[in-house]
């Protein structure tokens, strides 16, 4: 059955607006800004919206939540398998838990380039899940 025209539009504006937040993480990171926790909420908002964008396409429904590990397990058994090992829960505590002062140690260089590596290995996986007229036109 055809997707409707809408539900590939929002799709594509999801995968588009991910692939900002993506670009954004990857340049601030480059910069050597220290904007860790900033650059860790960009690449988490990536994969968030990378997922959302799968389950929007697949009709299913999903509760607002930050929680990556949680939107790949409403995925359908086996719809795209390279997701089934990545650490998503690395990603998922840069959403809310690093962006607020607490008691959390100072995030490394390391585990930013490990959220972003993260973010586009999801990025990899839902793009080549989508069909080709789900994804945005430039990227």
């Amino acid at each position: 059955m055809p997707v409707p025209p809408e539900i590939l539009l929002h799709v594509r504006r999801c995968v588009a607006k991910a692939d900002d937040d993506l670009d954004a993480a990857a340049r601030l990171f480059a910069t050597d800004s220290g904007l860790y926790a900033i650059i860790g909420f960009h690449a988490q908002q990536a994969a968030e919206k990378y997922l959302k964008a799968l389950l929007v396409l697949g009709a299913v429904p999903f509760p607002r939540t930050h929680d990556l590990t949680g939107l790949r397990a409403l995925l359908p058994a086996g719809q795209v398998p390279a997701l089934a090992d990545l650490p998503l829960e690395l990603l998922t505590r840069f959403s809310v838990e690093e962006r607020y002062p607490g008691d959390a140690d100072p995030l490394t260089p390391a585990e930013v380039r490990t959220a972003i590596a993260t973010a586009h290995l999801v990025r990899e996986a839902v793009r080549g899940a989508l069909p080709t007229d789900a994804l945005p036109p430039n990227g």
